[in-house]
């Protein structure tokens, strides 16, 4: 079984990236990463939640609870959409879509504000990766 260390170890370094350039995208400390790297610690659920968005991987992944990735799973579906209009941006639909689905797969309840602020960083994170 693959720990939590071990994977966000694996996918940093993926995307070829230093601890301090992950904790910059990610707007934490970069102590945080070494941390988490270094130690069999787990992240606090808003991290985890920012991890997962920023990766595009599911948690269960990052915790080594599956090796089935996201893509994996998006390849094996039958379900071909598209989700993307004539200029390369998310069409509304899709992206109405993605927004229910994290609300619904972290079971985020949008009147709690601590909740609604996940949400937005996760929104935050995946802006930001969609513009390099």
């Amino acid at each position: 079984m693959v720990l939590f260390k071990e994977r966000l170890k694996e996918l940093r370094l993926e995307r070829g990236l230093t601890q301090e350039q992950l904790a910059d995208q990610l707007d934490i400390p970069a102590s945080s990463i070494r941390r988490l790297e270094a130690s069999d610690s787990i992240p606090r659920r808003d991290r985890l939640l920012s991890l997962s968005a920023f990766f595009g991987e599911s948690i269960d992944f990052l915790m080594g609870n599956t090796d089935i990735r996201q893509r994996d799973r998006r390849e094996d579906s039958d379900e071909e959409t598209n989700n993307e209009s004539a200029d390369g941006k998310l069409t509304r639909e899709r992206t109405e879509y993605v927004l229910r689905e994290l609300v619904k797969k972290y079971n985020l309840d949008l009147t709690n504000p601590q909740d609604a602020e996940t949400l937005e960083d996760m929104i935050k994170i995946v802006h930001r990766n969609s513009q390099k």
